[in-house]
């Protein structure tokens, strides 16, 4: 770290001017050093992210419990009409087929537990926090069901396998809390983009990805007989049931919000599975280059002019940061623009 601000004011004083631009590339040991804690702030925005996500899926979970009834009464209440009104029997099945929620984690913690080692061997030390974070998603929820629990079985044997790595490296993880506070107190806020906990889920909220809670699609019902149809629409209470698509069904009888927050979880888990895998590729590293424009050098030894080149949607791509580097605090950085590229360059 004193070698990048030796190197990085020994340039500023010999040049005796900011008025031009400055490009100066990090050196080979700083890159290696910056990636590490850029890493560590993408992590931390996973271990976050995954966090809420099990939460949410947890109420998604109540929803559906409570939206279970209502649907079969209202079928059962459409099936006897149609059935006086012109001896018809729709079938329901379909409609009765809810997912269950906690299945959408299943494959997303093991894709995650089976890279874990190599999470280690790329951060050593600084892998203790998302260890610990990972190690404690899911122990808090009320009433987590046997069944659930079971996802995350595999998960802690991937766990123990880290911890054996880490001490390995003679890293040796003395309690829970043990780098939580340094995996995410560098997270929020940063310069023109201030995040806070608290608005973390109107975030995801934003971001949608169309999954079906019912496995067939409308137009492969028995009900689109026309026949049945015809017999459905004399019927007030199939009127929800006639509705054009399945979402529209379930937001109609069971409300807006278990679309919503299913469509989050599916896009959320997508985005961590995306970013998990950037995080850790070996062979293409994460990032590629870091160039500082000295020009822009404030009073207080902040560059507020970077440019990094870092690994994403296939290739690498070279952006303008909004994260101001700290010449006295490389770690800050490097993990902020971690955290900036979770929002801004996190293609699924």
């Amino acid at each position: 770290m004193l070698k990048v601000i030796v190197f990085v004011l020994m340039i500023v004083i010999l040049s005796g001017t900011r008025t031009e631009a400055q490009a100066r590339p990090l050196g080979e040991s700083e890159i290696k050093e910056f990636t590490i804690k850029f890493r560590q702030g993408l992590l931390g925005m996973i271990a976050l992210n995954l966090d809420i996500t099990v939460n949410m899926t947890e109420e998604l979970k109540e929803l559906i419990d409570d939206c279970k009834p209502a649907m079969e009464s209202l079928t059962a209440e459409c099936k006897a009409c149609t059935q006086a009104q012109c001896q018809r029997s729709p079938t329901f099945l379909d409609y009765l087929e809810l997912a269950n929620p906690y299945n959408y984690l299943e494959g997303p913690l093991d894709s995650i537990g089976n890279r874990l080692e190599t999470a280690g061997e790329l951060l050593k030390e600084d892998a203790v926090g998302f260890y610990n974070a990972l190690n404690d998603l899911g122990g808090h929820l009320k009433d987590f069901p046997d069944f659930a629990k079971g996802i995350f079985d595999k998960l802690h044997e991937d766990l123990a396998k880290l911890k054996d790595k880490l001490e390995d490296f003679g890293i040796f993880i003395k309690d829970a809390t043990e780098g939580l506070f340094d995996l995410f107190k560098d997270l929020l806020p940063f310069k023109r983009r201030k995040r806070s906990l608290m608005n973390l889920r109107e975030l995801l909220g934003a971001e949608v990805l169309l999954r079906k809670l019912i496995d067939r699609k409308l137009d492969q019902r028995s009900n689109d007989d026309a026949e049945i149809r015809a017999c459905m629409e004399k019927c007030p209470p199939c009127e929800k049931l006639l509705l054009p698509t399945q979402q529209d069904i379930i937001a109609a009888v069971c409300g807006s919000d278990v679309i919503t927050k299913n469509e989050t979880i599916q896009n959320n888990l997508l985005k961590i599975q995306t970013a998990y895998n950037y995080t850790l590729d070996e062979v293409y590293p994460i990032v590629k280059e870091v160039v500082l424009d000295l020009s822009s050098l404030t009073a207080d030894f902040k560059v507020s002019l970077v440019t990094i080149t870092a690994y994403s949607a296939e290739e690498y791509r070279t952006y303008n940061t909004d994260v101001e580097f700290p010449l006295f605090n490389m770690a800050l950085g490097a993990k902020r623009m971690g955290v900036e590229y979770w929002y801004e360059k996190v293609v699924v």
